[in-house]
């Protein structure tokens, strides 16, 4: 995938605390934050195109049959799993 690389200057302080609380509770580098954050605001994804490697092992990966119960029970857990982390950041703003 090609990337570009940006410097960010003037950013204010109140922001680059609450970036850095995010990133840190959620265990991501700051950098990661940043770019969800933007990709968010203009409404596409970090995953845009797939990485060679991982495009290279598609067919290997998620080849074998999973049964509608199991894939029901992961998206539930998925949700879960978002909705607990979004509680646990909204309730250290």
């Amino acid at each position: 995938m090609n990337t570009k690389q940006y410097t960010i200057r003037n950013i204010p302080y109140h922001l680059d605390q609450r970036l850095r609380k995010r990133a840190r509770l959620s265990g991501k580098s700051l950098n990661q934050i940043v770019l969800e954050d933007i990709a968010s605001q203009n409404n596409t994804s970090l995953t845009a195109q797939p990485n060679t490697v991982l495009k290279n092992l598609d067919w290997f990966v998620g080849s074998g049959p999973l049964e509608a119960d199991v894939l029901q029970a992961l998206e539930e857990d998925d949700k879960a799993q978002k909705e607990l982390m979004r509680r646990e950041f909204e309730s250290t703003i």
